[in-house]
């Protein structure tokens, strides 16, 4: 090994003690451990010598034939061997040969001592038991890729059997249950099966990969999966096979990864060793957290961004590090001033889309890094990890703060943390209609009391104010952007959103177009795959790209969808490379599909729920979530034809088993339906909503939407005495869960939109009716927050309530 892979070598040591680890052993693993009949487990090699010998006895001239039994079994392969054994021996004797010779009873010192490791995950290609029996603890369970990923968490606490478990066959099951005979390498097929899948994602999760005693020379499956091209996992894959005298497989391992030169034995000191010091190590900065990156203070390199830079930061959103606190690239928003080193527990940022929070938050990051005594942290979508990462925070004597951008992707994670520290404060963004009905959510996170609000504070982003408007339009127009002179600030239009209506007919923009709307006719699974990306990139789900393929059971042929990818995603134009990153961009080609194409796209998020759910549910349920919210699906699919798109998407979506007892899917089905004024069954899906939630849940969203059913599903064409009754009534409901809710920012501002409808219904109500909805009035009226007159327009009740009380 050269230096520069002695420190790589040196780093995974820290990571796999610190269980940042991912182990895949092979069965030079296994081959000191001992069998019942206290021998040695044989390899590949000797078990198809062991049962040549068996056949000679069955298979005249086998032997004196095809020369000595060292060269007849290297040129019969274990299938052949094992396929001839059981026609001549049967399945009973095949089985009962496989069972004793690889059913372990003893350990090595140095299995035992890897074994007891924190491994994120382990992977075996080994019919033997050695890894689960080895070690202190001894509670690994066994699995076999037919067995479903979802029935096994945590997912550290398996052992994966990629070829299949002796303790998990039958003398019935041997052609099938193991990767053994002819038949089962027909039946059995690793890269396609969930296993694989999540293998990929883990393999890019982890900070290093330790590959024990395994040759890939025979292990097609695996060797496909980490010699990948696209994948460029040779810094942190890590070969533990001792010594290679063999110059070909030495140079084939370079391909693979670092080779150690390493033998087990090798391996299992160093690891002791680096615990030994960990100490010495963990107060340096090499300490890893998985589900956070680490933001590192960058100056600015240099006065005034290249053309090039600003043109990738306006049309794809990428955005150059060094230049983030650069205000001839970036323009700082004045509310980035106000926010000092001293700023509470947990500063929310919020803003429609397309108004710079990601980009306030990178140069909010600058800045509070600037000051060497903080550390901050940025959150990577990663959920294993996250309770723990924050734990090692609490423990160290440093003050961190933790961004995460779109904090209702880490929601459910920051409920269920049962420890947010004092040394952590966190900076946390969202789109303004969601952030304003969970702001309670966040309170009780971080157990905020009602006298303590000062310890959350809000930052709101929306409008952009003149003075911003007036820096970009002069970064545009310095960059020669066409049109940028008639670049006008507009109300309630995001920045990106002017902006790109200046680049609509530009030539990178139509490439990519055309590209997309290309891949629909000649390419469906790249079509679909890009299609989640974007969506992705839109909704700010934070999922990794690489984490996109398993969701469509892609690794097979991932190598040859990623070329589709790139040339999508990294677009050559003009000598010019641009990265799609631009939730806008990302907007806009999902709009500018046909409707058929938006039915693919819809037929898509359907197999991403069905298939997300049997991966790793945890680590795809943001992006799931996210799916079935109506709002997002408004913001995927545009509005035309979106009634008919989206009742497609619920209507599959609600066979699925993420959605049987999700209660926020069938709230969002009940909204759906609400716009389609289908109020039977938004009343149903309302209810079975209802039905799901836990008993400890916040029914805020629910109860606010059931407000909406009581009072827009009145006929109000129809001014009988009848329907005044349930006039009457639906409000004597509302204002009861108006008092349930008792939620001082309750704003009921789509529930009073049309006015004149409720004037036309009170105006025709009796004197006793107009007596007790002036009292209902007011009950309502006692729970809300009367907001100042600039903002009346926004609270619609405040204007009924008013208009009620002078006529």
């Amino acid at each position: 090994m050269d230096e520069k892979e002695n420190a790589l070598l040196k780093t995974a040591l820290l990571d796999a003690v610190e269980g940042n680890a991912l182990l895949i052993v092979g069965s030079g693993f296994s081959s000191q451990a001992c069998n019942k009949s206290g021998n040695y487990l044989p390899t590949g090699e000797q078990l198809r010598i062991k049962l040549i010998e068996e056949l000679g006895k069955r298979v005249p001239g086998l032997l004196k034939s095809n020369g000595n039994l060292s060269q007849l079994a290297s040129s019969a392969s274990l299938p052949k061997v094992t396929t001839l054994y059981s026609e001549k021996y049967g399945e009973e004797k095949l089985f009962s040969q496989i069972k004793s010779l690889y059913s372990v009873v003893k350990t090595t010192k140095q299995q035992q001592i890897i074994s007891d490791f924190r491994w994120q995950a382990i992977y075996t290609t080994n019919y033997d038991s050695t890894i689960e029996l080895s070690g202190r603890t001894k509670n690994r369970t066994t699995v076999v890729p037919t067995e479903l990923v979802n029935n096994f968490s945590p997912k550290n606490k398996i052992v994966v059997h990629i070829n299949g478990s002796v303790e998990k066959v039958t003398s019935k099951s041997i052609n099938n249950a193991l990767r053994l005979t002819n038949p089962s390498y027909v039946i059995t097929d690793f890269l396609n099966s969930e296993w694989a899948s999540l293998l990929n994602v883990q393999i890019r999760a982890a900070n290093a990969v330790f590959i024990v005693g395994l040759s890939l020379d025979d292990d097609l499956d695996l060797r496909r999966i980490l010699t990948n091209p696209k994948s460029s996992l040779q810094n942190k894959v890590f070969l533990i096979n001792g010594s290679m005298v063999d110059p070909f497989s030495a140079a084939d391992r370079k391909f693979i990864g670092v080779d150690t030169g390493w033998t087990i034995n090798k391996f299992s000191k160093e690891l002791l060793e680096t615990k030994k010091h960990m100490g010495k190590y963990s107060n340096s900065s090499v300490h890893n957290t998985p589900a956070f990156s680490k933001v590192e203070y960058t100056p600015i390199s240099s006065p005034y961004p290249t053309a090039d830079q600003v043109n990738e930061l306006i049309y794809f959103g990428t955005t150059v590090p060094d230049m983030v606190n650069n205000p001839n690239y970036l323009v700082e928003r004045k509310q980035i001033r106000k926010v000092s080193d001293n700023f509470p527990r947990c500063l929310l940022v919020e803003s429609h889309l397309g108004n710079g929070k990601t980009i306030f938050l990178k140069q909010l990051a600058q800045k509070i890094s600037a000051n060497p005594e903080n550390f901050v942290y940025w959150y990577k979508n990663y959920p294993d990890t996250f309770q723990a990462d924050l734990n090692y925070f609490a423990e160290q004597n440093e003050n961190f703060v933790i961004i995460i951008d779109d904090y209702y992707n880490a929601l459910g994670l920051l409920k269920k943390a049962y420890m947010l520290p004092d040394n952590i404060r966190f900076v946390l963004s969202g789109r303004t209609p969601i952030v304003n009905q969970t702001k309670i959510e966040l309170e009780e996170c971080f157990k905020i009391k009602d006298n303590d609000r000062c310890s959350i504070r809000y930052i709101d982003l929306d409008p952009l104010d003149e003075d911003a408007f007036s820096d970009w339009k002069k970064i545009i127009q310095k960059n020669e952007f066409a049109g940028a002179s008639n670049l006008i600030l507009k109300k309630n239009s995001s920045l990106a959103n002017e902006i790109f209506k200046l680049q609509i007919e530009s030539s990178p923009v139509k490439q990519f177009e055309k590209l997309y709307r290309a891949l629909y006719r000649d390419d469906r699974i790249s079509f679909k795959i890009i299609s989640i990306l974007l969506i992705n990139i839109l909704l700010n789900s934070n999922i990794p790209e690489d984490q996109i393929f398993p969701l469509f059971g892609a690794s097979s042929n991932q190598a040859n969808i990623q070329m589709s990818l790139d040339e999508f995603l990294v677009l050559d134009s003009s000598d010019k490379r641009f990265r799609v990153h631009s939730a806008t961009l990302a907007r806009f080609l999902l709009h500018k599909l046909e409707y058929q194409e938006k039915m693919v796209v819809a037929d898509t998020i359907n197999e991403v729920l069905k298939r997300g759910e049997r991966l790793d549910h945890e680590q795809y349920l943001p992006l799931m979530r996210d799916l079935v919210s109506f709002s997002n699906l408004k913001e995927i699919f545009g509005k035309k034809d979106l009634s008919k798109i989206t009742d497609q998407v619920y209507e599959k979506a609600h066979n699925t088993h993420f959605a049987e007892h999700n209660q926020f899917f069938w709230l969002q089905y009940a909204i759906q339906k609400m716009g389609e004024r289908n109020w039977t069954l938004a009343k149903r899906w309302l209810d079975r909503a209802y039905d799901e939630s836990p008993k400890e849940f916040d029914l805020y969203q629910i109860n606010t939407s059931q407000i909406r059913w009581n009072l827009e599903s009145i006929e109000y064409t129809n001014l009988s005495k009848e329907n005044m009754a349930l006039f009457m009534e639906r409000m004597r409901a509302s204002s009861e869960l108006v008092v349930e809710i008792n939620r001082n920012d309750l704003a009921l501002r789509q529930q009073f939109k049309n006015i004149d409808r409720f004037k036309n219904l009170a105006r025709r109500l009796t004197e006793s009716q107009k007596s007790e909805l002036s009292v209902l009035l007011a009950k309502i009226a006692k729970h809300l927050e009367l907001p100042d007159s600039k903002d009346n327009n926004q609270q619609p009740i405040i204007k009924f309530i008013e208009w009620f009380a002078k006529n």
